[in-house]
């Protein structure tokens, strides 16, 4: 009987050691399509909601596997920062990334309860980060044109009550149509892809919902998201929708008060090659 019992203990001891683990996860997806040419392949980051969490080394280790994966860029989808204005953990891996890979950053819904969000942009832009606030840009990524389009979190409107954040995607969308190349969208809030759909898109990235904050992987993907609810529909990982993709990160933070449950720090990794249709996805978990 006693021995049932250390097993019983040692075994919901590692249950809670795996369940609470907070070592960084990479995730990789491999996408396909029609917009890339035939010798195309481009390898990109995704980093989403660090909520201004330090890495070990004060962010070298998390730059170091990000640089490890060799991307033609890095791409920030939101929350790089958090409210209280303390960009610490965000410019530290900006200047452990300057210089060494292009990186490209449309702000989340925490920057802009922060105090003069606008000095922290152009103090990241300082270091290198190109700030994409409701604004495209046609960049040569390996041997593709990517479009990189980036959407201003509704959030803004609590320091411009002028804001729409749908009259921006539009206009957004209306810029993209005549650009060549493959489409990308950073847009922090997944809950929002029926609009983001409405434009014409390849990929669209987010974050935001934690990945749902507790798991059970093969059972429930997520508990809980802000903007979505209980069991959220898009807590995290690839979403083929008719002609695009949607890939939501679980995101970078391990820093909040609420653990994160069999859903530990994810940083994604993309590489996009030449396929026959629009839409086409492979890997992750």
């Amino acid at each position: 009987m006693v021995y049932w019992i250390i097993g019983i203990c040692l075994a919901l001891a590692a249950i809670a050691y795996l369940a609470l683990r907070q070592d960084l996860h990479v995730v990789r997806y491999a996408l396909e399509s029609d917009r890339l040419p035939p010798e195309a392949r481009v390898r990109l980051v995704v980093v989403s909601d660090l909520h201004n969490t330090i890495y070990p080394g004060n962010q070298q280790a998390l730059a170091d596997v990000i640089l490890g994966e060799k991307p033609d860029a890095v791409l920030i989808t939101g929350d790089f920062f958090d409210e209280q204005g303390d960009a610490q953990g965000a410019k530290l891996l900006a200047g452990a990334l300057q210089g060494r890979v292009a990186y490209y950053y449309a702000p989340g819904n925490h920057e802009y309860r922060a105090p003069k969000p606008e000095a922290i942009f152009r103090q990241l832009g300082d270091l290198g980060c190109i700030v994409l606030r409701n604004r495209a840009a046609l960049v040569r990524l390996g041997h593709a044109n990517v479009v990189l389009a980036g959407l201003d979190d509704p959030e803004r409107t609590a320091t411009d009550r002028g804001y729409d954040w749908k009259a921006a995607l539009a206009h957004l969308g209306e810029e993209v149509a005549g650009l060549p190349g493959y489409r990308i969208l950073l847009a922090h809030r997944p809950e929002a892809i029926d609009e983001y759909r409405q434009m014409d898109f390849d990929l669209i990235l987010s974050g935001h919902a934690h990945g749902g904050q507790w798991r059970i992987p093969g059972w429930i993907n997520g508990v809980y998201a802000p903007g979505q609810g209980l069991f959220p529909r898009y807590a995290g990982g690839v979403y083929p929708l008719d002609d695009l993709v949607m890939i939501v990160s679980r995101g970078l933070s391990n820093n909040t008060w609420v653990p994160r449950i069999f859903n530990p720090p994810e940083l994604v990794m993309i590489e996009l090659t030449a396929g026959k249709r629009r839409g086409k996805a492979k890997g992750g978990e």
